[in-house]
């Protein structure tokens, strides 16, 4: 990820890289796969408490800018 300044007299921090085009993507999908929360297999491996979330496979998604679809799922807190 890279972050920079960019503006003139209204000044702004950004993002760039592929993390952020990732999640920009994945963000994306919640719209188009009717669920307001999303994680990656690859983020949920790494998330610790992952267990305190009913999560629902919805399987491998083409991300625009990705060469290899992403395996998804739906998270949601246990009632």
């Amino acid at each position: 990820m890279v972050t920079g300044e960019a503006g003139g007299s209204r000044r702004a921090i950004v993002f760039h890289g592929d993390v952020m085009n990732t999640t920009s993507r994945i963000e994306n999908l919640t719209r188009t796969l009717g669920h307001p929360f999303l994680v990656s297999e690859d983020a949920l491996a790494r998330m610790q408490g992952a267990d305190a979330y009913a999560l629902q496979e919805l399987g491998p998604q083409a991300l625009r800018g990705r060469e290899a679809p992403m395996r998804v799922y739906a998270a949601a807190m246990r009632g």
